[in-house]
């Protein structure tokens, strides 16, 4: 995870400036898989998470999204104009919450992988850390049947796999 915010945060440094009166957007597509199933509460699928990772994983044993389209505008200027410049798409935006911790997110795509970005908080900067992760979503008949599965930065990362818990998340 950490290697791939740091090549983000590097191409954030390298890009010239940009006007700052560009916004960045979210641009739903509920062809999407991924984004239009993403949002709810997940909790860890054991047995499946095993199988995946041949252990079970005591990492993110729940992982809720919460759709918040506004936070874009709280993004850094930093970021917006990597995004703007690299024409990055955001089809998802809002909270996660991991470890009773509510962190900012978008869903973008990162060399063809549905990505999660996030930002940590440090130093009192709400988006002082950025991170990310590979996100993947198997739609079932029954949206409470979903799975979703996390994986890390790398793809030769095992994922961790994740059932509905709730099929909507709650609010901002």
């Amino acid at each position: 995870m950490l290697f791939r915010a740091l090549v983000f945060i590097l191409v954030c440094s390298a890009i010239a400036l940009q006007s700052s009166a560009e916004e960045l957007k979210v641009e739903p597509d509920e062809e999407n898989v991924v984004a239009s199933k993403l949002l709810g509460i997940w909790k860890q699928q054991d047995a499946l998470t095993k199988r995946l990772r041949g252990v079970r994983s005591d990492a993110r044993k729940s992982q809720s999204f919460i759709s918040e389209p506004g936070i874009t505008a709280k993004i850094p200027e930093k970021y917006v104009r990597v995004f703007l410049v690299q024409k990055i798409k955001i089809y998802v935006a809002g909270y996660m919450e991991l470890h009773n911790d509510r962190h900012p997110f978008v869903l973008i795509q990162l060399r063809g992988n549905p990505t999660i970005l996030y930002w940590r908080e440090r130093d009192g900067d709400a988006f002082g850390d950025t991170e990310s992760f590979t996100v993947m979503v198997a739609a079932a008949t029954d949206k409470k049947d979903d799975l979703l599965f996390i994986g890390g930065d790398f793809n030769n990362q095992a994922f961790t796999a994740y059932e509905r818990q709730e099929t909507s998340a709650p609010r901002p």
